[in-house]
């Protein structure tokens, strides 16, 4: 049975593009209180693809599009961390040397799994405020949130809790049914009915805690189910989900989670996706309309789900109606998502400083509309006209 571990490595074969990145305005960064630690501008950013996770996986280097949409997102996460005079530590791969750091990173280099295991824990135990970027497939994500937390780490991102919930699609589901929260019929343990049936109704299968658009298969017709055989064998031994397939427009909404207090919510983006949901980058929605209805939705997807802070992504679909009334919640990413480094370009403001002190803040959204790509390219699509 190919598992999500298995497909992630199969795609890490070529190497990873660097990302383009724009100055940010450099901003104070004073120690804040989280849960009643302070928490001192050090700052410790740990990705797993480029900061040696793959070690943990098996023998072989990361590489390809993970590669590229890692190196996009710690790289953004660094420039605007330095940006706001934290002073940072990263984790890099010691086989990826072509990675060129901001200025002012400090960087540990990973040789084996047992090194990234031992500095892991030394940073972990160190006083830097953490963001954890990692998929949430086989508990990776959930495991070093776990880790961290024991060992004293004031996390800047979503907590072990939150993780295993959000982690898990059918629990999701679960929470969001019996809330009320739109979200499109799904199954698992068992097929609503039989394949014959499935027959041009749209369906989509997907593992239970995958991650992306990895392992993700949409089905119409009975030669495809039969090829998903494996995936509809994980659906019934609870592995993998059913999920009736919604048409419209895929979206996505970034929060800035601040505890007890309501979420920041970022200006939500369309997702640009293949017939077969692969993610192919995104574009900021220009509409107000459009921007309330994915707002309204994500903080009811968010308000099932425990209290956290940092930076999560909710997979969101608008449909046709105007009212929302055909718009669906489909998951919660509780990590910082692709979409950070066309964001990141679209405030002015600082996204690492609104994660370290939302209420003391200052973002603004700038008026235009940017697009960016899955590997940290972001340009801008055209200059929204100022309204009364």
């Amino acid at each position: 049975m190919l598992t999500i571990k298995s497909a992630v490595l199969a795609l890490a074969t070529v190497l990873g593009r660097q990302s383009w990145l724009a100055p940010k305005r450099r901003t104070r960064c004073v120690a804040v209180q989280l849960s009643g630690v302070q928490i001192s501008p050090n700052l410790f950013i740990y990705e797993f693809v480029t900061g040696g996770g793959f070690f943990t996986w098996g023998d072989e280097p990361p590489g390809g599009s993970l590669l590229a949409e890692g190196l996009a997102m710690v790289q953004a996460l660094c420039t605007d961390a330095i940006a706001a005079a934290c002073h940072v530590t990263v984790m890099q791969d010691a086989r990826l040397a072509h990675i060129d750091w901001p200025a002012g990173v400090a960087v540990c280099r990973v040789e084996s799994a047992g090194n990234h295991d031992r500095q892991f824990a030394a940073l972990a135990k160190s006083d830097a405020a953490t963001i954890l970027v990692a998929p949430e497939c086989d508990a990776t994500l959930f495991d070093l949130c776990r880790r961290a937390t024991e060992m004293g780490a004031p996390l800047l991102s979503p907590d072990p809790t939150f993780v295993s919930i959000a982690s898990d699609k059918w629990r999701c589901h679960q929470l969001w049914r019996d809330a009320g929260v739109p979200t499109p019929e799904t199954w698992c343990g068992r097929a609503p009915i039989g394949p014959d049936e499935l027959n041009g109704r749209g369906w989509v299968l997907k593992p239970r805690d995958g991650v992306g658009s990895l392992q993700i298969r949409r089905c119409d017709e009975l030669n495809e189910w039969e090829q998903a055989a494996t995936s509809l064998a994980d659906l019934m031994e609870g592995r993998a989900i059913l999920q009736r397939f919604v048409p419209g427009c895929p979206a996505s909404c970034a929060a800035i989670c601040q505890g007890e207090r309501s979420p920041l919510l970022l200006t939500p983006c369309w997702q640009h996706l293949s017939d077969q949901l692969e993610y192919q980058g995104g574009s900021s929605i220009a509409t107000r309309e459009d921007a309330n209805r994915a707002h309204r939705l994500a903080a009811a997807a968010l308000r099932t789900l425990p209290p956290t802070r940092g930076y999560v992504g909710v997979d969101l679909v608008l449909g046709q109606a105007t009212d929302g009334s055909e718009d669906f919640v489909i998951e919660v990413n509780p990590r910082v998502t692709t979409s950070y480094v066309g964001l990141r370009q679209l405030y002015a403001g600082n996204l690492v400083a609104a994660m370290l002190d939302p209420q003391a803040s200052e973002l603004s959204c700038r008026r235009i509309k940017l697009q960016f790509d899955p590997c940290g390219r972001v340009w801008e699509d055209e200059r929204l006209e100022a309204k009364d």
